[in-house]
């Protein structure tokens, strides 16, 4: 368990207090991970289970930086679960 503090220095705080996405920052360059566009619709960031969304990039909870839905890299890992699709959606 380790302790950081604010951005002033003032108040420290269990990092086990901390919400999952907050205890770990990405740690990896693009380049240590080969980070590069994805040639499989299956197999790139925007399935993965270390991809954050946002709009219109989003973020990894191991690569540092923008992170484009339809990059991959080597530590990609799949969703254990696919995403629900709303059944008025399907065709």
């Amino acid at each position: 368990m380790s302790r950081w503090r604010d951005g002033e220095g003032m108040a420290t705080h269990e990092q086990s207090d901390l919400p999952r996405e907050r205890k770990m920052a990405p740690t990896m360059t693009k380049a240590e991970t080969n980070y590069r566009p994805a040639s499989f619709t299956n197999r790139r960031c925007g399935v993965c289970s270390m991809y954050k969304r946002s709009s219109p990039l989003g973020s990894c909870t191991l690569v540092k930086g923008l992170i484009d839905p339809d990059y991959v890299c080597k530590k990609f890992e799949p969703r254990s679960k696919p995403l629900s699709v709303p059944e008025s959606q399907i065709a």
